[in-house]
């Protein structure tokens, strides 16, 4: 248990980029976390990008949000709109799913309706793709 524990530990010091990390904001009456699945992001897998809403005073998940449609800013390019989807086993998650094939930053923009009024939201989060040959062993 102590060598797992260690490696683990080990592993965070050395390469922090590997690390999983969600990036949180506030938007209206919600707190809103992203991430990448699985992380870390690379080119040629199929990534889910996700989104964690919650009810900023409770911190319950916010269910029933409308027409969530993404839009992906990458390699100087937009691309999209993508449909969002609501997922059956975790009650206020929503995602997408991409296939990267060139390494790079990008921005993901999350437009949606939904809360007390259905009004038009809008949150955008940065993201990173590594290419799959950095982490790569022949």
């Amino acid at each position: 248990m102590r060598t797992i524990l260690s490696v683990l530990i080990l592993s965070t010091c050395l390469f922090p980029a590997l690390t999983i990390s969600h990036e949180r904001k506030n938007v209206g009456d919600m707190s809103v976390s992203f991430g990448g699945e699985p992380e870390p992001m690379l080119t040629g897998e199929r990534q889910y990008l996700r989104w964690r809403f919650r009810d900023s005073k409770t911190e319950k998940p916010v269910s029933g949000l409308k027409d969530l449609q993404v839009t992906i800013k990458f390699a100087g390019k937009e691309f999209g709109p993508f449909d969002a989807r609501g997922s059956r086993r975790n009650p206020g998650m929503y995602q997408t799913s991409l296939i990267f094939t060139v390494a790079g930053e990008g921005l993901a923009t999350l437009n949606y309706k939904g809360g007390e009024k259905v009004k038009g939201f809008s949150v955008d989060f940065a993201f990173n793709v590594r290419a799959r040959e950095e982490i790569s062993i022949p």
